[in-house]
């Protein structure tokens, strides 16, 4: 895999189900021509199981996705940056771990929040499943973030903890394919 071009692909706002569908159909479009894949993240996060299915998609590329945190990777966009084969954070990155939670409006019957609550546990279950196998991060801190309080981090917590493997500043060549995708808040 030596020589290959490598494809910048940038990720910004709101990480809803059509920007990670899009995210995919790109990867897939790049590994199809043996290309390789930098994820340049900036986002606060979205929804939990579109990010996981991205996340767990993005792992099985393996070393041909760099993932590359670009200002702020937050929430459900931490999930799919662990994705990465390499993980580079920016010196000045904002990372923010958290429980998952859902939002809810109007009247729900004891039946529904039990099955939402499930859902919540699930998810809980399977973010946990993949720090576990992509971080050094220990079962005690896993659930400090996920189950008991988030955590905001500097590139260098996130580091030890193996969230990121390398601090530094992506340089784009000027010639380079690039593709952008923005997710608006639902």
């Amino acid at each position: 895999m030596e020589n290959q071009e490598t494809f910048y692909l940038s990720v910004s706002g709101s990480l809803n189900e059509h920007v990670c569908s899009e995210v995919r159909h790109i990867c897939d479009e790049i590994t199809a021509q043996k290309s390789k894949i930098c994820l340049l993240i900036n986002s606060t996060g979205g929804l939990t199981r579109p990010t996981i299915m991205l996340s767990h998609f993005l792992e099985e590329l393996g070393d041909s996705v760099t993932t590359y945190g670009d200002g702020r990777v937050e929430s459900a966009a931490v999930t799919i940056f662990v994705a990465g084969h390499k993980r580079i954070v920016h010196p000045n990155c904002f990372i923010h771990v958290h429980p998952s939670s859902m939002k809810m409006e109007g009247s729900y019957t004891e039946a529904e929040l039990l099955r939402t609550a499930e859902v919540l546990k699930r998810d809980r279950e399977e973010i946990d499943h993949i720090f576990s196998n992509r971080t050094k991060m220990s079962k005690r801190m896993r659930n400090q973030v996920f189950v008991n309080q988030g955590r905001d981090m500097t590139p260098l917590e996130a580091q030890k903890l193996g969230i990121t493997h390398d601090i530094g500043i992506v340089k784009i060549p000027k010639d380079a394919p690039q593709f952008g995708l923005r997710g608006e808040r639902d």
